[in-house]
């Protein structure tokens, strides 16, 4: 019988900065807690792709060398953002994972509290060799998460309504494309009322208002 050859999946995180990061959560959070949000947010992420066992590398994007340090501490391989803004830094990260010879990217923010292992597994399992798998965020407009197999399948389109620009992008490009509607990847910690929601999810959470 034969068996397929594993998959070479490199999982890209973007951060923009550790020290002005989620500024919208000023108004109920200091800088020093805001600054270990981004911390443990990122380190949460990082976990779950590593006890997923279905990523080769996780590689953090940044302008911020406090970032990048960090990142290497934590285990991963680093990329300094040269152009800012979140599409160009995706874009470089993508040049990177296509010199590393992969076979598919994930781009997944780094802000997701209740992701896990079997969140990343779910997703990965959806995916074929020539496919896109979009993690919808809470509000069905943004996207949480973005599989590209091959990894220049489309370009990306992060920012306001990002998930119906994906899926244009996909239709019009004549590929497979699936949404992976789960909790681990809909609820992304940026305003007041994304606390208050991840409360409602899981009170117990230990950064749930």
């Amino acid at each position: 019988m034969l068996t397929q050859p594993p998959v070479s999946i490199i999982a890209v995180l973007p951060i923009r900065s550790l020290h002005d990061g989620k500024q919208r959560l000023a108004g109920v959070l200091a800088l020093e807690q805001r600054e270990q949000l981004v911390r443990q947010l990122a380190q949460g992420v990082m976990g779950a792709l590593r006890q997923a066992h279905v990523i080769e590398t996780c590689v953090v994007v940044s302008g911020d060398n406090a970032v990048l340090e960090w990142a290497e501490r934590q285990g991963s391989a680093t990329l300094y953002e040269a152009t800012p803004g979140l599409n160009p830094a995706l874009e470089a990260a993508r040049q990177w994972a296509t010199v590393k010879r992969a076979d598919g990217l994930l781009i997944i923010l780094p802000d997701l509290p209740l992701l896990t292992a079997a969140d990343v597994l779910q997703l990965v399992a959806q995916s074929t060799p020539h496919s896109v798998i979009l993690a919808p965020d809470r509000h069905g407009t943004g996207t949480n998460a973005l599989l590209l197999r091959p990894l220049d399948l489309l370009p990306f389109r992060f920012g306001v309504n990002s998930l119906q620009q994906h899926q244009l992008l996909a239709q019009r490009a004549g590929v497979d494309l699936t949404l992976c509607s789960l909790p681990g990847f809909a609820l992304d910690l940026d305003t007041p009322a994304d606390l208050v929601a991840l409360g409602r999810t899981n009170p117990a959470h230990p950064l749930a208002l």
